[in-house]
């Protein structure tokens, strides 16, 4: 399906790392995934799936609502109902 773009929402990981002080390495290592793929949900190339999701708010201490981007346009459209807020 050449050409096709797949919207996803976009994650506030990056900053939300950055503002308690933790670093990428150190939730790859929590998670047991590479760095390159939590470089990549930082960068917003990527998104991680549902489960991990979970794993991220839960070892962050934040709402699943407070890690997607309120300022991506349609932001709530492209979430199940459990990510809403």
């Amino acid at each position: 399906m050449k050409g096709i773009k797949i919207r996803r929402p976009k994650l506030r990981l990056n900053e939300i790392l950055r503002k308690q002080g933790r670093k990428k390495k150190w939730l790859a290592e929590q998670l047991g995934v590479s760095m390159d793929s939590v470089g990549h949900w930082c960068r917003k190339i990527n998104c991680p799936d549902t489960e991990t999701v979970s794993k991220i708010v839960e070892l962050l201490g934040i709402e699943k609502s407070e890690l997607y981007a309120k300022s991506d346009p349609g932001w709530s459209k492209f979430l199940p109902e459990i990510f809403k807020p």
